[in-house]
């Protein structure tokens, strides 16, 4: 087997268990996407892209020490969303909990100017 063959075969195994270990530990960022995805009726490609955003945010807010405020507004959106004909919303009232996540994640970075 050549060396890129290989390479593409890793590559392709590497793939595969992300998105497997994606899906199958995904913890609040699977909550907030099976609540999603029930609405908006992912497919399996669209389901993973929301998974890796949500990680990536679950990353930003343990970074800026923002993770309780960023789990109190998930809990909100995954217990309070609306869905209408396909339309995903998030109830009104958690847009203080997001103004909250919000103003912490400002007030721990420089790049607001905080």
């Amino acid at each position: 087997m050549s060396t890129t063959r290989v390479a593409r075969v890793t590559l392709t195994t590497l793939a595969s268990a992300l998105a497997l270990l994606l899906t199958t530990c995904a913890g609040p960022a699977g909550d907030i996407c099976d609540v999603v995805c029930a609405c908006i009726d992912c497919n399996d490609r669209e389901r993973d892209l929301c998974l890796v955003n949500e990680n990536q945010e679950l990353d930003r807010a343990a970074a800026y020490d923002c993770a309780d405020e960023y789990a109190l507004y998930l809990d909100c959106i995954t217990t309070e969303a609306m869905c209408t004909t396909g339309v995903f919303e998030h109830s009104a009232e958690c847009t203080p909990l997001y103004e909250d996540y919000y103003t912490c994640i400002e007030d721990a970075s420089d790049r607001f100017g905080s």
